[in-house]
């Protein structure tokens, strides 16, 4: 009889997928050390579809408009779901470079308390 082959690790195995996890993968990105300079304190990440949206017109990261569309979406975001039924989700329109898009604002307990902010299509 032959022995069988460990093929995983317990460490190998994924339990949940976190926040973090998604950062570390490029999924979400945590806009933080742009909103600090803006007094805006509650942990936010943008999908990359959201990320994408806010440098249409050739904008890199590190462009003020870019920064500016962060800091205009993340406050926003967190109006809509103060002024939400349920304070944990949020549906809203976004125009950026003249194109419009819905935007979908949730609230996030994986990783401890932060808001989402991403595209209905990436959910």
């Amino acid at each position: 009889m032959s022995k069988s082959k460990k093929i995983f690790n317990p460490d190998d195995i994924i339990y949940s997928y976190t926040a973090e996890d998604a950062e570390r993968d490029e999924v979400l990105f945590n806009v933080k050390e742009i909103l600090k300079d803006y007094g805006i304190f509650p942990v936010i990440r943008i999908t990359s579809g959201i990320k994408e949206f806010l440098l249409l017109g050739d904008l890199k990261e590190t462009d003020e408009t870019y920064r500016r569309r962060v800091v205009n979406i993340s406050a926003l975001a967190v109006k809509q779901l103060k002024n939400s039924k349920n304070n944990w989700f949020a549906s809203f329109n976004v125009i950026v470079a003249e194109i419009q898009k819905t935007v979908w604002a949730c609230v996030d307990t994986t990783s401890g308390p932060a808001i989402h902010i991403m595209l209905p299509e990436e959910y």
